[in-house]
């Protein structure tokens, strides 16, 4: 059987527990590549200060701040969109730990076959922490 190639767009991150108690410093990974990180920023449910967002619109390029939604610095509407043209690919959330290695949060095989859900919200509970990750996958 040929492979059916896909298009995976992110469209949402939401922080309803962090882990550490200054946020998280989440990153998604796409068959092994960042595909986003939240970089100097951290995710966390309590918006104590500037630094922290507790949740993302990736189609839309803004974080959600103590101070209301905010444009992401650099974006292009192409930026959470990925072409794949394996059968599957392999959609990880993780935290970045410096120095017990990062944590996995939590993983899904992206298939051709999920076009036919719609979008699609996985929660992930690991490690003290809960979010929710949102994507759509189209042919």
């Amino acid at each position: 059987m040929a492979t059916r190639p896909f298009t995976l767009q992110l469209v949402s991150l939401r922080c309803l527990t962090a882990q550490e108690n200054d946020g998280d410093e989440i990153y998604v990974h796409v068959d092994g590549r960042t595909l986003w990180s939240v970089g100097t920023l951290r995710m966390s449910d309590r918006l104590n200060d500037d630094e922290q967002i507790d949740e993302v619109d990736f189609v839309h390029g803004q974080l959600h701040t103590r101070n209301g939604w905010q444009a992401m610095h650099t974006f292009e509407g192409d930026d959470f969109r990925i072409q794949v043209t394996a059968d599957y690919a392999h959609l990880q959330l993780r935290e970045r730990d410096m120095l017990l290695g990062d944590d996995l949060l939590g993983e899904a095989v992206v298939t051709a076959a999920d076009a036919e859900r719609g979008k699609i919200q996985l929660a992930f509970t690991a490690e003290g922490a809960h979010y929710t990750l949102t994507y759509e996958v189209t042919v």
